[in-house]
């Protein structure tokens, strides 16, 4: 062992000058980016006293010591950015040395080392990949607790084996006496930063429970194994009565925590950003991530294979005692128990976030670096051909960790794409630009920490939308935030909307209809990332906005007692290529299990279909299944139309289905009997279409290019080739205008000898007087056969005509015959 320790001070240096990279790599621009909601509210809570930050943590999801910690840094090194950050910073930097030291215990002591064998390699490795790992880089310049967790467990896990195997020349009781207590404190401290450190201490009682009943059970009598326990039993005990005070608050929160929606987590996907996490980090995009993820996994069974190649190779009756027992599981227990307590607990809470893992990367990374020793160790093969195979295997996996690190730390540095909310810009923005007689409202509200850090010396008045200290997704904004509206705006002439996480606090829009009804939201164009920022005026007073839906067009309809149609209104017509705009206002009249959604489908007066839109009824993370009785809620809708809409008056028909129930529910009638499954609603006006449709989006069946001036005829489609003498068919005609129409034109189709009934090229209100050059319409029109005369005979005809009766006829070449004759047969 005397090998070992001159080869640790040997390297000394060398580990120096990791956590000095890994210094410089985590300082660089720390304060370059603002911050984000999570790291403001450590600077919020922080800024308590003691006691109060005790008092919050008890009613938070995080555990106080964390916030004990920046209390105290703050004090000494100020609130800037750049001073909380560095607490983070500080122990990511440590978690360096820490890594080599317990890799180096792990797999690089033996009691007598291999000839070839360099002690240390594993050590240096595991410290050379959390030098670069860019997870520990991207949370070393976050000021979350996330690298003081990692650090902690990393110490406690090193603590356990120092105190399971004390080093031979400090064997006896006051070595393990002193390594049991620095597990219980660092246990105790990563439980008191954060709550799942306690799967952490599952994987540790498991090793040492592995390591009493086989290493000590098998050279001990039964009373020298009791003796074995007594220390891991006390350095056990005493984390458990350590959290017993806080346990309480702890079991309250997991049972109340409303800051997620209710639902399943979806494994594939979790494990996927586990492992993209470990690889990666932050910064880089999911869709790259993945596959380089799936080297990192490539890497991974490839080092554990090359560790169980050289073990066996190794493998002597000496080495059977070597000084940690099965280094392998312990890196296994440390990565695989976390991560499979983490995913069970969270099996019905989709709010999970793969940072909660990071506490075990650490065993990640010990088996990547177990595996390139290995593949170090085979390089000294006498095998020629197995050194040239293990040396380019070793070259080419370190090639990728290390590329791949160095491409996700530069994202992190560079990328915008990686930029985190931009709360430090809104709030210089609104500073800069916002009038003494405006208002700045917060959705959700619970993002003040973040834009109060920056906007300290605002004298405007701010109102939080729901005024909640953190996220709420039970608590959503709703016409009663109208009041708090009213007071806060009275007598003011603007207000400034900061927008964030609003698609959980205000998931309908509340906030921005209500503005928009008594004022004209103002053109804006600062973007900043993440966060919105929107602006209104009120002209030259501010009146009162309406806490009960103001309705344009009443028009109740109770869908099988479940909701309640209330009525509707036209916002703004839209032209035919933005699609026909519609709001509905709804009221719930029960609760339901069920994820109903909205079909709006846009037809004429003939009940022709022009376009649809189907959504949930009121905004997308707001379903049906989360409306309480009596709630009034609204939704806002853009039916896509067909291509060549033309302008005009359409109508709606409105249905709620589920995928369970496609037909939808029952319309009843005020006594209860069943009306049919929708209710029509209209007319809706459609304008005429800004930018024209190419003539490839139009899908026409039977594509033409027949002039008929001045229009040009695309082409056409037939609903039936088949119809009998007065039945009605189909028909869709594809115009174009080649020239400004000056005439209203209209035609008609010649069945044989007979004619229908002359029809509009659009509608009536569209007429072709009004159509630009180069307007490409689509008409639908519902044609009846005319009950009497040769109406088989050839080819349809088209036939165009003005208002001064002159025509220009054209062959549709469509066949149209009637049904084959049914003869009758006579029965026997």
């Amino acid at each position: 062992m005397n090998t070992s320790r001159i080869s640790l001070r040997s390297l000394f240096p060398l580990i120096s000058l990791f956590a000095l990279i890994a210094f410089a790599l985590r300082v660089f621009q720390l304060d370059k980016q603002s911050f984000w909601y999570d790291e403001a509210f450590s600077v919020f809570l922080s800024r308590f006293d003691l006691a109060t930050i005790t008092a919050r943590t008890a009613a938070d999801i995080q555990p106080p010591l964390y916030y004990y910690l920046l209390h105290v840094w703050m004090l000494f090194a100020g609130d800037s950015e750049f001073a909380v950050r560095f607490l983070s910073l500080f122990f990511g930097v440590l978690t360096v040395p820490l890594m080599y030291i317990t890799a180096r215990r792990l797999f690089d002591l033996t009691p007598n080392p291999s000839p070839g064998r360099r002690g240390g390699i594993t050590g240096l490795v595991a410290a050379l990949i959390a030098t670069f790992s860019a997870l520990y880089l991207w949370y070393s310049q976050e000021a979350r607790m996330y690298t003081l967790i990692t650090f902690l467990g990393l110490l406690s896990s090193y603590a356990l084996l120092r105190a399971l195997l004390p080093s031979p020349v400090r064997r006896g009781v006051g070595g393990e006496v002193r390594w049991w207590f620095v597990f219980a404190a660092a246990n105790i401290a990563a439980v008191y930063t954060h709550y799942f450190a306690f799967t952490l201490i599952a994987f540790q009682f498991l090793y040492a429970l592995y390591f009493i009943l086989t290493r000590r059970a098998a050279r001990f009598a039964i009373g020298d194994l009791l003796s074995a326990i007594r220390y891991p039993l006390y350095a056990f005990l005493a984390i458990f009565l350590a959290f017993l005070p806080w346990a309480p608050f702890t079991l309250n929160r997991l049972g109340e925590d409303v800051s997620y929606f209710r639902g399943d987590l979806k494994l594939d996907e979790a494990l996927r950003h586990i492992l993209i996490n470990f690889a990666v980090g932050e910064a880089v995009l999911e869709n790259i991530a993945q596959y380089i993820a799936l080297g990192w996994l490539a890497v991974l069974a490839i080092s554990l294979i090359a560790y169980v190649i050289v073990k066996r190779q190794s493998v002597t009756p000496s080495l059977h005692l070597s000084i940690t027992p099965s280094p392998l599981l312990f890196s296994l227990l440390y990565l695989v128990v976390p991560l499979v307590l983490l995913l069970v607990l969270f099996s019905r809470n989709p709010k999970f976030n793969a940072r909660y893992l990071m506490l075990a990367s650490p065993g990640f990374y010990l088996l990547l670096a177990a595996g390139l020793a290995s593949l170090w160790q085979m390089l000294q093969s006498r095998n020629v051909l197995a050194r040239i195979a293990s040396g380019a295997v070793f070259f080419a996996t370190c090639v990728l960790l290390l590329a791949t690190s160095l491409y996700a730390i530069n994202n992190a540095y560079f990328d915008p794409a990686f930029t985190k909310a931009d709360f430090r810009g809104v709030a210089n923005f609104v500073t800069a630009h916002a009038q003494d007689d405006e208002a700045i409202i917060l959705t959700s509200g619970h993002l003040f920490p973040a834009f109060d850090y920056y906007c300290r010396d605002a004298k405007l008045p701010e109102l939080r939308l729901p005024d909640e200290p953190t996220l709420n997704a039970e608590r959503v904004v709703g016409y009663d935030a109208a009041n708090e509206l009213n007071r806060a705006l009275a007598g003011k002439r603007g207000a400034w909307v900061v927008q964030w996480q609003d698609e959980v606090a205000d998931p309908n829009g509340f906030v921005p209809m209500l503005l928009s009804a008594r004022g004209v939201e103002q053109k804006q164009d600062a973007a900043f990332w993440q966060v919105k920022l929107r602006h209104w005026r009120f002209g030259d007073a501010f009146h009162p906005l309406p806490a009960s839906p103001e309705i344009a067009q009443p028009q109740e309809a109770n869908f099988q007692n479940t909701f309640k149609l209330l009525g509707w209104d036209e916002p703004q017509p839209l032209s035919s290529d933005e699609g026909a705009s519609l709001r509905l206002y709804w009221q719930a009249l029960a609760s339901t299990p069920d994820d109903y959604n909205v079909a709006i489908r846009i037809v004429d007066e003939n009940g022709t279909f022009w376009g649809k839109v189907d959504r949930r009824p009121a905004g997308y993370n707001y379903p049906t299944m989360r409306w309480k009785p009596g709630e009034i809620l609204f939704g806002d809708y853009v039916a896509t139309l067909l291509p060549g809409t033309p302008a005009g008056d359409y109508y709606a028909t409105i249905t709620l289905f589920t995928k369970q129930n496609e037909a939808g529910l029952d319309v009843l009638a005020p006594n209860g009997a069943p009306l049919g499954k929708s209710v029509k609603l209209g007319p809706l006006k459609i304008l005429p279409a800004h930018k024209q449709p190419q003539v490839t989006d139009l899908k026409i069946q039977h594509s033409l290019s027949t002039p008929l001036a001045p229009f040009t005829l695309l082409g056409y489609e037939i609903g039936r080739e088949k119809a009998s003498t007065g039945e009605s068919v189909s028909l869709t005609l594809f115009w174009r205008a080649d020239e400004k129409p000056l005439d209203d034109y209209h035609f008609q189709i010649q069945f044989g000898d007979q004619r229908s009934a002359p029809l509009p090229l659009a509608n009536e209100i569209f007429s072709t007087a009004q159509w630009n050059v180069n307007e490409i319409v689509r008409g639908q029109y519902v044609i009846q056969v005319p009950p009497d005369g040769n109406a088989w005979s050839g080819n349809l005809q088209l036939i165009l005509r003005d208002s001064q009766g002159n025509e220009r006829v054209t062959d549709l070449q469509q066949p149209f015959a009637p049904p084959p004759s049914r003869k009758k047969t006579r029965s026997r």
